[in-house]
């Protein structure tokens, strides 16, 4: 069977999707095998990442629309491509890994480069708020954390007090009852 045969969205060109979206610092994966648990995924790609240069931020999510993908953002774009060709097609957990450039620069390098911005969501819910309170939610998200009271609420403090000095045992009072 020829390539021309192939219906195009079987077809699987590496090269071509790596280098059809300018480098970055951000490599976007898919055909992850999406048996594998979220955390043990993480740490794996950690595990397979790190060795080409200073990962950042993995990202990995396990909803329908974004299970066997996952973004693995370096500290740099040269490590970020060395990764890129060293790993493309690499087989991970028995499939192969297709590895380009993501499309947008990743949050972790927006905050550290200052270009981050909030991004809300596009539904109903922010559209029938009123634009000042969207911006003062933004506000409040962008304020320092020193703003934020540190002090408890009395109530709080007291129920700690009054848990603290209960000596009963709410299961032992249910495991009595049914004697």
């Amino acid at each position: 069977m020829t390539e021309d045969s192939v219906p195009p969205t079987k077809r699987i060109r590496p090269a071509d999707a790596a280098t059809s979206t300018p480098p970055n610092e951000t490599l976007y994966l898919n055909n992850l095998n999406d048996k594998i648990k979220k955390p043990d995924l993480k740490i794996a790609l950690y595990m397979l990442f790190s060795t080409y240069g200073q990962v950042i931020s993995i990202i990995a999510l396990k909803t329908p629309k974004m299970r066997g993908q996952a973004h693995v953002v370096f500290n740099s774009t040269a490590e970020a491509t060395a990764a890129l060709k060293a790993l493309q097609g690499f087989e991970f957990f028995d499939k192969p890994i297709h590895i380009a450039y993501a499309k947008s620069k990743s949050d972790a390098i927006a905050k550290r480069d200052g270009t981050f911005k909030l991004r809300l969501p596009s539904s109903s819910t922010t559209s029938s708020l009123p634009p000042a309170s969207v911006n003062a939610a933004i506000a409040a998200f962008d304020a320092d954390d020193s703003a934020v009271p540190t002090t408890k609420r009395k109530r709080e403090e007291e129920g700690a007090v009054a848990y603290a000095n209960d000596s009963s045992n709410d299961e032992d009072d249910n495991d009595e009852d049914d004697n």
